[in-house]
C-alpha cells in the first residue's frame, strides 16, 4: 500500500521534481561538453545546406575552430547513421584547430534524396566544393565510419590531388588497389561483428606489400602519399567505434601528422563525458516520463480500470506456458517468413532493406503468435481448440474505454518521442523527425497496428495472468515482474543467436541484432507501464508501440533500398 500512496499523494510531484533535476543536470553537462568543452580552444557550431551535383540537399554541421589552421576534415557517418553520430571525432578535431564538416548522407537524417550506393561520392564532393569555396582551406582530409569509410576511400582514390589523408573506421578493405588511397589509416574494434581482426593484417599486406607488417606501426611517407597504419582498438564493436577514445586519439594523430608533420601537443579527450551526461539525462527523462504517464492516466481514466482476473483466459491460468510456447516457436518460425516478406516490404514501404527486415519480423511474429495461441492456449472448457476463444479474449482486452486508451497511447508516444529525440539531437543522433518522416511514421504505425496488436495481446495476457496468480496489488511489483518476463521472451533467443554468429561468416546477423536488441530493451521498459496507465486496454499500449516502432524504423534507417552489406 505504501507504493499506492506514492501515486495518490504529493510524492508523485516529489519524484517528478527529482527526475527534472537529474534531467537538467544531465542536459547542462551534455551541452557544455558538446559546445564548450575546452575554453582555451573554442569553436563554433553552425548548420549549412550542401547541394550535390545531382541537386540533392544535404543537411550538414560545421565545427569551426577559433584558431583555424587552414586544414579541414570531412566526417562521413555509417549506414543508418547521421551527421551527429561521429560527433565525438568532430569535436576533438575542432579543439585541435581543424575545421570539420559532417553531413547527413542522402536518404539519412534530415537530408533529401534516397540512399543509392553509386551516388554516395557526390555527397562528399559537395562538402569538398563547399570547403574550397571558403577560400581559407588548403588541406583536406576524409574520415568515415562503416559506409562512410568505404565512401571516403572511394573518393580519395578517385581524387588523390584533393585529399591529403584518409581515416577509415570499421571498414577494413583488402583489395589490391587499396594502396591507391593516399595516407590511409585503418581502424577496427576488436569486437567487430562482421570483420575479424585478421583483416587488418590482410589490409597492411595489400597496402605495403609486406606480409610481416605489424599493427600500430606507421609505414611509408606522408610527403610521398604512401603512409599507412592499422590499429585494433581493444574495447569496442562496430556501432560504437566513433565513440571509442583509442579510435578518436589515433584519428587526431593521423591528421596532425598528415597536415602538420607532427603531433600538436598532448591530447585530452573530453567528448567521452558527453556519454556520461547523456546517461544521467536519460535517467532523469525516464523518471519524469513515467510520472507524467501516471498523471495522464489518472486524468483520463479516473479509476475506471477493468479487472480481468475472473475472465476464463486469465483466472487460474498458467503464466509459464505462454512464455515457454513463445520462446519455443515464435522467434524461430518468424525467421522462416523473413525472406519472402522482406521482398514484399521492400517494394511497399519507403524504407531500406533493414526496415523491410524488421517489418517482416513483426508480421511473422503476429502470424505465429496467432498460431501458437490457437494450438496451445485457446482450448475451451470442453477441451476443443477455437479461434473464437482468441477473438473473444482479444475483444475483452480492447472493449473498455478504447477511444480514451488510443488517445492516451498517441499522447504518450508523442511526448516520449519528443523528449528522446530532442535529447539525442543534442548529443549524438539526429532523431527529430522531418516533415516527410512524420508522414511516413504515421503511415507505418497505422499499417502495422493490427500485427502489433496481436503481439501486445499475447504479452498483456501474460501480464494479467501474472498479476492474478501473484495477487499483485502494486503497480511497481507488477511492472518489474513483467519487464523481466518481457525481456526474457523478446531478447533471450536473439541474444543467443547474436553471440553464435559474432565474427563468423554470418556476422551480419549479429550486426543487425545488436541495435535491435537495444531498441527491444527500451520498448520492454515502456510498454508494461503504458498498459497499466492506459486503462489496462491494449489499444493504448499498441498504438504507443506502433508509433515508437515506426519512429525507430524511419528515424534510424535511411530512405531508399540501395543499401547492401557490401557498403559497410
Amino acid at each position: 500500500m505504501a507504493v499506492k500512496k506514492i501515486f495518490t499523494s504529493s510524492k508523485k510531484r516529489t519524484i517528478l521534481f527529482i527526475g527534472l533535476i537529474i534531467l537538467t543536470s544531465g542536459l547542462i553537462g551534455t551541452i557544455i561538453f558538446t559546445y564548450y568543452p575546452d575554453p582555451a580552444h573554442p569553436y563554433n557550431v553552425t548548420n549549412v545546406t550542401l547541394v550535390t551535383e545531382d541537386d540533392v540537399n544535404l543537411q550538414a554541421i560545421i565545427f569551426t575552430p577559433a584558431n583555424l589552421t587552414g586544414c579541414a576534415v570531412i566526417n562521413s557517418h555509417g549506414f543508418c547513421g547521421n551527421k551527429r553520430w561521429n560527433q565525438h571525432i568532430s569535436i576533438e578535431l575542432a579543439k585541435r584547430g581543424i575545421l570539420v564538416i559532417a553531413f547527413d548522407a542522402r536518404g539519412h537524417g534530415a537530408s533529401d534524396g534516397v540512399l543509392g550506393r553509386e551516388d554516395l561520392p557526390l555527397d562528399i564532393m559537395a562538402a569538398i566544393q563547399y570547403l574550397q569555396g571558403l577560400g581559407t582551406i588548403n588541406k583536406i582530409g576524409l574520415v568515415g565510419h562503416s559506409m562512410g569509410a568505404g565512401n571516403s576511400m572511394n573518393v580519395a582514390k578517385l581524387y588523390p590531388n584533393l585529399i591529403n589523408a584518409t581515416v577509415a573506421i570499421g571498414a577494413a578493405r583488402t583489395t589490391s588497389d587499396i594502396s591507391d588511397v593516399e595516407n590511409l589509416l585503418m581502424l577496427l574494434g576488436k569486437y567487430e561483428q562482421t570483420q575479424p581482426p585478421s583483416l587488418l593484417f590482410d589490409f597492411l599486406e595489400a597496402y605495403t606489400g609486406n606480409p610481416a607488417a605489424e599493427l600500430g606501426v606507421v609505414y611509408g611517407n606522408f610527403t610521398l602519399g604512401n603512409a599507412t597504419k592499422a590499429v585494433l582498438s581493444p574495447n569496442t564493436e562496430h556501432l560504437l567505434e566513433p565513440f571509442d577514445p583509442v579510435i578518436i586519439t589515433e584519428t587526431i594523430i593521423w591528421f596532425e601528422l598528415a597536415f602538420f608533420g607532427a603531433q600538436q601537443g598532448p591530447i585530452t579527450i573530453t567528448s567521452t563525458y558527453i556519454l556520461v551526461f547523456l546517461g544521467i539525462t536519460m535517467v532523469g527523462v525516464l523518471i519524469a516520463l513515467f510520472i507524467v504517464m501516471v498523471y495522464l492516466g489518472n486524468y483520463m481514466f479516473k479509476g475506471k480500470i477493468p479487472d480481468y482476473s475472473e475472465k476464463t483466459f486469465i483466472k487460474n491460468q498458467s503464466v509459464l506456458k505462454p512464455v515457454v510456447y513463445y520462446l519455443l516457436f515464435v522467434p524461430f518460425l518468424a525467421f522462416l517468413l523473413l525472406l519472402p516478406l522482406s521482398t514484399v516490404f521492400s517494394s511497399m514501404v519507403p524504407i531500406d532493406m533493414f526496415g523491410a527486415i524488421f517489418s517482416s519480423l513483426v508480421l511473422g511474429q503476429a502470424v505465429w503468435i496467432a498460431v501458437v495461441y490457437y494450438l496451445f492456449l485457446s482450448r475451451t472448457e470442453s477441451g476443443h481448440r477455437s479461434f473464437s476463444s482468441l477473438s473473444s479474449s482479444l475483444k475483452t482486452m480492447i472493449s473498455t474505454n478504447p477511444g480514451h486508451s488510443l488517445l492516451y497511447g498517441i499522447l504518450a508516444a508523442t511526448i516520449t518521442i519528443a523528449a528522446l529525440a530532442t535529447i539525442l539531437d543534442w548529443s549524438f543522433n539526429t532523431g527529430i523527425p522531418t516533415l516527410r518522416e512524420i508522414g511516413t511514421i504515421f503511415t507505418i504505425a497505422i499499417l502495422f497496428f493490427p500485427f502489433l496488436l496481436l503481439k501486445e495481446f499475447y504479452l498483456r495476457t501474460v501480464q494479467e495472468r501474472l498479476r492474478a496468480s501473484k495477487h499483485l496489488d502494486s503497480h511497481f511489483k507488477e511492472y518489474f515482474y513483467m519487464v523481466g518476463l518481457g525481456l526474457l521472451m523478446d531478447l533471450s533467443i536473439p541474444i543467443v543467436l547474436m553471440l553464435l554468429t559474432w565474427q563468423t561468416s554470418l556476422g551480419v546477423i549479429a550486426f543487425v541484432i545488436f541495435p535491435t536488441s537495444i531498441f527491444n530493451f527500451c520498448r520492454q521498459l515502456f510498454l508494461p507501464w503504458i498498459y497499466q496507465n492506459a486503462g489496462r486496454n491494449i489499444m493504448g499500449s499498441t498504438i504507443f508501440y506502433s508509433i515508437l516502432w515506426a519512429w525507430m524504423i524511419v528515424g534510424f534507417y535511411p530512405f531508399g533500398g540501395g543499401a547492401s552489406i557490401s557498403i559497410f
